[in-house]
């Protein structure tokens, strides 16, 4: 048996390492490249919250650290996990209470579980649209428009 003591350092080293996302590929089987210290990776598939029966869909952007899980040490069979906070990307919020989104465009969507509130905010020129069936509620800041088949009136 030859045994490669460079070649295991350089596997162990590899299985578990922390990095910043490089490029992005959006797609249904998204995939990025991740800097290594002076490595960049080839394109690497990258965790999600959940992809069976529920999916989600959280894009991956540029300069997000990441750790790079690597069975047996083979960068080329790695996996990327996504959503470190640095001092670049710091946390949107540090209220235990409060969980938080926000987007790139100013949107931010909070639920302070203490409160039992849910908040929405969007820039002027958002838009909320809520769709059940053939009834659509949509509010923008010129108005509010709810298209149904049947209107039960006002009530209290």
């Amino acid at each position: 048996m030859n045994f490669n003591l460079a070649d295991l350092s350089r596997r162990l080293e590899n299985i578990v390492r922390i990095g910043t996302i490089f490029d992005v590929r959006h797609s249904k089987q998204p995939h990025v490249r991740v800097t290594l210290g002076e490595i960049v990776t080839d394109w690497l598939p990258v965790f999600t919250l959940r992809a069976g029966d529920t999916k989600t869909w959280s894009p991956t952007t540029k300069g997000e650290q990441c750790i790079v899980f690597s069975p047996s040490g083979d960068l080329g069979a790695g996996a990327v996990l996504v959503g470190i906070n640095s001092q670049h990307n710091q946390a949107p919020d540090d209220n235990p209470d409060n969980t938080r989104t926000e987007y790139k465009d100013g949107a931010i969507f909070d639920y302070n579980h203490e409160d039992s509130h849910y908040k929405i905010t969007l820039p002027s020129n958002g838009k909320v649209t809520i769709n059940i069936g053939a009834t659509t509620l949509e509010m923008t800041t010129d108005g509010t428009t709810l298209t149904t088949p049947r209107f039960d009136g006002v009530q209290s």
